[in-house]
């Protein structure tokens, strides 16, 4: 959606709908709730959106809507009796905006908490601009959001052995490369991070191991020499934040 008029939706005349990917599969990961901070969250994004890359799957630019993230907060008092409350922040499409909506809405859950406010649950949206969070919808007694079979769609069983076959033909994890790199090849980290995150660069390194098998030679060669002018600062739109 390109919102006209304003940096977001808040105060916008009018909305337009980009349909370029109209027709392009969708796929929604859910984790439990067991991360602790938003820099936690902006590092699982992180990681998610480097394997999807890695796999073909998409090419991860945030920005352009190929990858989004909808962050849901809750707190509580030590008293794990209370109930409690969470909220959602929607469509977030940088990782910028993961940690600071997060970081914003964290306290915004404990002053209302300190104030005798109830959290209500609710879907908000992060501005930019104003770095803050505003109400787009309630939660509360919303059969939307309630889970249920989708009538239409019936239950996909997966035979096991199909699942064992195709465990047999994933690739290697680039989180296993990256510690390949570091361990077997004494790659520093920030050199074996700028190959995983790179799948062009990394065959070319690798190619030239092939023909010069003295990685230490080769590696100050790759990263010192041919990437001296912008190493390390140089990453792909994909990568940006």
């Amino acid at each position: 959606m390109i919102h006209i008029g304003a940096p977001g939706i808040q105060g916008a005349r009018t909305s337009l709908i980009d349909y370029n990917r109209a027709g392009i599969p969708l796929i929604e990961i859910v984790t439990e709730p067991e991360l602790h901070s938003a820099q936690e969250a902006v590092d699982f994004v992180r990681w998610v959106r480097l394997l999807l890359y890695r796999l073909g799957i998409c090419d991860g630019r945030m920005a352009e809507g190929s990858l989004r993230c909808d962050a849901n907060l809750s707190i509580r008092k030590s008293d794990k009796n209370t109930p409690v409350s969470k909220t959602e922040l929607k469509n977030l499409n940088s990782f910028r905006a993961i940690e600071r909506s997060l970081e914003f809405e964290f306290r915004r859950h404990v002053n209302c908490l300190r104030e005798g406010r109830p959290v209500r649950p609710e879907t908000r949206l992060w501005d930019e601009a104003s770095r803050q969070t505003f109400l787009l919808r309630s939660k509360e007694s919303s059969p939307d959001y309630k889970y249920f079979p989708e009538p239409d769609l019936p239950p996909l069983i997966i035979d096991p052995a199909m699942i064992n076959e195709m465990r047999a033909q994933m690739q290697t994890s680039p989180f296993d490369k990256k510690q390949e790199y570091i361990t077997e090849y004494g790659l520093p980290e920030d050199q074996a991070q700028l190959l995983i995150e790179h799948p062009d660069y990394e065959q070319f390194f690798l190619a030239v191991i092939d023909h010069y098998p003295d990685v230490r030679v080769v590696a100050n060669w790759f990263f010192n020499r041919l990437f001296k002018p912008y190493r390390y600062a140089h990453r792909s739109a994909c990568f940006s934040s």
